[in-house]
This record gives structure tokens, sequence and C-alpha cells, in this order.
């Protein structure tokens, strides 16, 4: 993902970011994936819809989880 961040290849750091949602909702890594989707985001703002629904939705959840209920 790191890659990603400095040379942004379309949606690809954010689908794999998005793909690790579970896996870092799991482990406690709340933090971690919840700034690798923030900073994926942030750089890559022409993402299909689809692709910008499952990485809010994943955002959220370890926002949600971190106790940030706003």
């Amino acid at each position: 993902m790191l890659h990603a961040l400095k040379t942004p290849e379309e949606e690809k750091g954010i689908k794999l970011a998005s793909a690790l949602g579970n896996f870092w909702k799991i482990r406690g890594h709340y933090s971690e994936g919840r700034q690798w989707l923030e900073k994926l985001l942030e750089i890559n703002k022409d993402i299909s819809k689809p692709v910008l629904g499952k990485a809010l939705c994943k955002l959220g959840k370890l926002v949600h989880l971190q106790g940030e209920l706003d």
C-alpha cells in the first residue's frame, strides 16, 4: 500500500485497504487501518462509486470501533 501512496495506481491501493478492513478489525489494528484508508482516500479523488462506498464503509466501521460515534 505504501507504493499506492507514492504513485497512486487508480484504485488498487483503496481496494487493498478495503479488503484488509476485516483483518484490521479482527486484530484490533483500528488506527492503522484508519490511517491507510484516510490517506488513500485523500490522494485518490477520481475513484468509482462502488469502490468509494466500500472504502467509506470500512473506514466508518474502524472509526466507530475507536469510539468516535459522531
